[in-house]
């Protein structure tokens, strides 16, 4: 365009490679650097000592697996994967939604609305697998929040995620009810589920802490300014 030089953008930050294509197309000059939003990893972490048998209590749950979604009950999200996927899981496994929508009431499914960050992180520490089977998102922060808090996660398979996986603590899935189905059961078995919740949680303290996002701006603006010296 007719910008002035001194104008562009010498440093891009970008969370996945959809987007990275995207700004490198526009400011092919600027250095690109992916780094992950950051999470607070005091507010989300692993339950303390018997911290997960009392919020489970208070919550009312019995011993059957809590399978956890948190997000906007819309399509997009994939509340409609979700529902399909606790009918068919009934008996098995009871699911909890949280956020602002509507949907109608069924027997395995705990409805909670939209809640403040602290409940919603304590729900995180109660409950077994977090399941977001959403549609063209970068990488939503709830699925880093739950990692974070020792959760095996469930996505609907998108190539953006790549950089973000790890073994056993976050699988994928085809956006399809059986295909979510067979990717989840394994993880209702408490050991899978507690090798698998420790892999994730170890993924979330090694690279979306706040600290290390903290750090790796850093270490950008110091190549930044670097380079026009």
């Amino acid at each position: 365009g007719d910008e002035d030089e001194d104008d562009a953008a010498e440093g891009i930050v970008v969370l996945n490679d959809k987007v990275w294509k995207e700004m490198a197309a526009l400011a092919p000059e600027a250095k690109l650097v992916r780094i992950p939003n950051g999470v607070d990893v005091e507010r989300y972490r692993l339950p303390d000592p018997g911290e997960r048998e009392r919020l489970r209590k208070a919550l009312g749950w019995d011993e059957r697996p809590r399978v956890l979604f948190v997000g906007r009950l819309v399509r997009k999200k994939g509340i409609e994967l979700v529902l399909s996927v606790a009918a068919r899981l009934a008996g098995r496994a009871c699911f909890v939604v949280v956020g602002p929508g509507h949907i109608e009431p069924a027997s395995n499914v705990q409805v909670l609305g939209t809640l403040a960050p602290s409940r919603v992180a304590e729900l995180y520490r109660a409950a077994d697998v977090f399941l977001l089977p959403s549609r063209g998102e970068g990488f939503p922060l709830v699925v880093q929040e739950a990692m974070a808090s020792g959760l095996p996660v469930v996505l609907a398979d998108d190539p953006s995620y790549a950089p973000y996986l790890v073994k056993d603590g976050v699988r994928t899935s085809a956006p399809e009810t059986q295909a979510l189905i067979q990717t989840l059961e394994p993880l209702l078995d408490s050991e899978v589920r507690q090798f698998s919740g420790a892999a994730a949680a170890g993924k979330a303290q090694a690279d979306f802490s706040w600290s290390v996002a903290a750090q790796a701006h850093l270490r950008l603006y110091a190549e930044l300014r670097a380079a026009r010296r």
